[in-house]
């Protein structure tokens, strides 16, 4: 099983060594298991089975170690199989991990003793003249194989980082560092970003007052290095981490975004003054300039390879160069004068370039050259276009990178999956959210087809491939609705930030 706390950046060759199928059979059923595994190798599945197992081995670790691997154990059910103690123990290890599938090529009936007779069991058939692949059997078989595959996570609620309000008059924003999935960022409107570990949580600590409602208290946070306060307490939107974790940045209403080299802020690289650079008149004391437009200030920050920056304020995106001092690269007018709280950007590795969205519901690429394809994504039928951005692996059906949009307006409850095909993102599906509205902000699962909608009082998971809600356990209610939602790298902690100053944080109980 991968050590979450050691998460590194070799995704790939972590999930690619993990085998869909594990296959267990009698050794007298070895031929029908040949044939079995070749079948489901034939629908794409990659399957392991104990004739891969060197002599010599240490057969009950590698067992153990190939069932915990696996997506799902498939055990062939037979006469032989009951009498068999190696089949009984990799049933119970598959058990317990909630991936066991029974299927059978005999009628066992009523007349088994055995342990597994309660256990639901695929009965495939062999027609005359024809190959049991061909069964509606087999049809159900293999779905139940996906779905057990993609496994979808069920989240249980941890508690509340530092115990008490993280942030004064609201959260704005929490993200995961990409490796370390233990450690997280918020930012809020009172001019603080903070870094967290997830085993800071505890219960709420409330204070009673003699006159008046019971208080919460203020988190337990980190100090030093671990937080960051903007000078004049001005509203920090957001915050978050470079592609390999050495950059942090915080994008500010005071009209900059703050970059830190390292993992904490101790070592300012630069700021990013995109305000100063737009306004030859700028005050970074007033509350408001050039009619309104710019009142946010820099309201998102993108960061992408060779030390490129992506600023947004106003309407208006700057590409720097990061240093000390940074260089300016060019100016990029956005369509429609795209201002207000819900415009994100982000950058797509694959697709070598940013993505923007506007207020006026519009997705927009910028290329590392400041081209601007304007509406590059289908626009949103109503205002305030939201995204994630995310890689998932090749745990789920859905391998690759991909892009998932919506609308803050519930006059456009659909949610857009899109997946990258030479080069482009093409849409591969639309599902409605039947959330509670407006929708905040969106995370993508990495290892799931699922993403997570801060919307009302704690966050909703979707499966997108199926247009279903995915349960969460009890608990983890804001007092106030949901700002934001992140999802660590490993789809292990799921982090809601509220208006009401909190961050919570829910943990995946299934088995990993």
């Amino acid at each position: 099983m991968a050590d979450s706390a050691a998460f590194a950046p070799s995704l790939d060759q972590i999930f690619d060594a993990r085998p869909d199928i594990f296959l267990s059979y009698s050794r007298t059923d070895t031929k029908v298991a040949g044939e079995l595994a070749r079948a489901l190798e034939a629908e794409g599945f990659k399957v392991w089975w104990d004739k891969d197992i060197q002599s010599g081995t240490d057969w009950r670790k590698t067992i153990e170690m190939k069932v915990a691997r696996a997506r799902c154990v498939l055990l062939i059910w037979s006469k032989r199989a009951e009498k068999s103690w190696w089949v009984a123990y990799e049933a119970i290890l598959a058990q317990r991990q909630e991936k066991l599938i029974l299927t059978s090529f005999e009628d066992i009936g009523a007349a088994s003793q055995s342990w597994a007779k309660d256990l639901q069991c695929r009965r495939l058939r062999r027609p005359v003249f024809k190959s049991f692949t061909s069964t509606e059997a087999w049809g159900h078989l293999v779905r139940e194989i996906n779905i057990k595959r993609r496994r979808l996570p069920r989240f249980e609620f941890r508690g509340w980082l530092g115990g008490g309000i993280a942030h004064k008059d609201g959260a704005t924003c929490v993200e995961f560092h990409p490796f370390e999935e233990k450690t997280l960022l918020s930012t809020g409107r009172d001019g603080r970003a903070i870094l967290w570990n997830v085993d800071a949580v505890a219960e709420l600590k409330t204070r009673s007052q003699e006159e008046g409602d019971d208080i919460v208290e203020e988190a337990a946070a980190p100090g030093g290095d671990f937080s960051f306060s903007e000078l004049d307490g001005r509203t920090l939107w957001k915050g978050g981490f470079s592609s390999d974790g050495d950059t942090i940045f915080v994008a500010s209403e005071r009209g900059s975004a703050h970059v830190f080299r390292g993992r904490s802020f101790g070592n300012k690289l630069c700021e990013l003054e995109q305000l100063k650079h737009c306004l030859q008149n700028f005050d970074p004391t007033a509350r408001r300039n050039a009619n309104n437009q710019f009142h946010l200030g820099v309201i998102d920050t993108a960061l992408a390879p060779d030390n490129i920056a992506l600023t947004i304020a106003g309407g208006r995106a700057i590409m720097w160069r990061l240093g000390a001092p940074p260089t300016f690269i060019k100016e990029v007018y956005l369509p429609q004068m795209a201002r207000g709280r819900s415009v994100d950007c982000a950058y797509s590795p694959a697709a070598g370039c940013f993505f923007v969205t506007d207020r006026q519901g519009g997705i927009h690429r910028i290329w590392l050259d400041g081209r601007l394809d304007a509406n590059a994504l289908t626009p949103r039928k109503a205002p305030g276009a939201i995204m994630a951005h995310g890689r998932i692996s090749a745990r789920s059906n859905s391998v690759g990178e991909l892009m998932t949009v919506a609308s803050t307006n519930p006059s456009d409850p659909r949610l857009d999956v899109y997946t990258l095909e030479a080069g482009n993102y093409v849409r591969r599906n639309r599902n409605d959210i039947r959330a509670e509205f407006p929708l905040r902000s969106l995370a993508l699962h990495p290892e799931s087809p699922v993403v997570a909608v801060a919307t009302g009082y704690r966050p909703a998971l979707f499966a997108y491939d199926d247009a279903e809600r995915v349960d969460i356990g009890v608990g983890g209610y804001h007092s106030a609705p949901l700002t934001y939602v992140a999802i660590s790298g490993s789809g292990r902690y799921l982090a809601t930030a509220s208006d009401d100053g909190c961050v919570g944080i829910w943990e995946d109980t299934l088995p990993r």
